[in-house]
């Protein structure tokens, strides 16, 4: 019997949930993935951070991949979202990285090719804008 009362419950419990599912409309999802890296309140601008490494391949002899870590990537983005009469929302962001050297951390400003011995200059990614216009429900219109 305790088992069967279980289970009612939490059949009930998991009704209640899903009727207030912030997801269950498109509003409530664009909201919700606005919220992953933004404000909804215009008033404030959020900052991202992103950092990784940079790998580069070869094959070997037995045509399997051989990677190795070329160098560092790290960078930012400063984001405003405002709500617009219609319900959609405009992104407004602008972002940077850059690419440092394995052994000092520095940022690079040129590289030796490990694969053509060749040095090559290395320029930071500056993006910017980085907007869209985000509509509930359809894909997004960068611009």
């Amino acid at each position: 019997m305790n088992c069967a009362r279980s289970i009612y419950f939490l059949t009930f419990i998991s009704i209640l949930v899903l009727a207030d599912d912030p997801l269950g409309t498109p509003e409530g999802y664009l909201k919700y993935d606005i919220k992953k890296g933004a404000s909804l309140n215009f008033a404030y601008e959020a900052v991202g951070y992103w950092n990784g490494s940079v790998f580069g391949w070869t094959e070997d002899s037995n045509g399997l991949p051989e990677y190795q870590k070329l160098f560092f990537f790290e960078g930012f983005n400063v984001r405003g979202v405002f709500k617009q009469e219609d319900g959609s929302y405009i992104s407004l962001s602008r972002e940077v990285s850059v690419y440092r050297d394995l052994d000092t951390g520095d940022i690079l400003e040129a590289w030796t090719n490990i694969y053509s011995n060749e040095e090559n200059e290395v320029f930071e990614v500056a993006n910017d804008p980085v907007n869209a216009h985000l509509y509930p429900g359809l894909y997004a219109t960068l611009y």
